[in-house]
């Protein structure tokens, strides 16, 4: 996903709603905009490739843009590895504002959301700029 640059201007890496992007056409406005990166000859479940099932481009370019003008060039997903994540783990790279591809820090970990919202907002908790709070266990499973 590194060379496929972010094209839907969508919360929380963007600007607008869930409603926003239904009226600038949704994901059938999306893999418009995607076509020329795709074998447009596939078929779809319908039998028609994909290039006759998607005709129609987003008439909001502020909400769903084109390649040629992206919302970021950055998008996708970065594979994140190290002592916090042995096994990896995924971040959606618009969202973070994680901008190294390098972190060295302190880490404090959560196991769960209801310590999360207990602990986040003491005092006490030892964070600073380099620090990174980490929720274990929370989002999808690619398991």
């Amino acid at each position: 996903s590194r060379n496929i640059p972010l094209i839907v201007n969508l919360q929380p890496s963007g600007a607008y709603g869930m409603d926003d992007f239904f009226h600038a056409g949704g994901l059938a406005a999306v893999i418009h905009s995607l076509l020329p990166l795709l074998d447009t000859s596939c078929l779809t479940a319908l039998g028609t490739p994909i290039r006759d099932a998607y005709p129609a481009r987003s008439e909001l370019p502020d909400v769903i843009s084109t390649l040629d003008e992206p919302f970021k060039d950055n998008a996708g997903l970065q594979i994140l590895k190290g002592n916090l994540a042995p096994d990896g783990a995924v971040l959606k790279r618009s969202a973070s504002s994680l901008c190294k591809a390098r972190h060295r820090g302190r880490a404090i970990v959560f196991d769960d959301y209801e310590r999360m919202l207990d602990e986040m907002d003491h005092e006490d908790l030892e964070v600073d700029r380099d620090s990174v709070l980490v929720l274990r266990n929370c989002g999808p499973s690619g398991a």
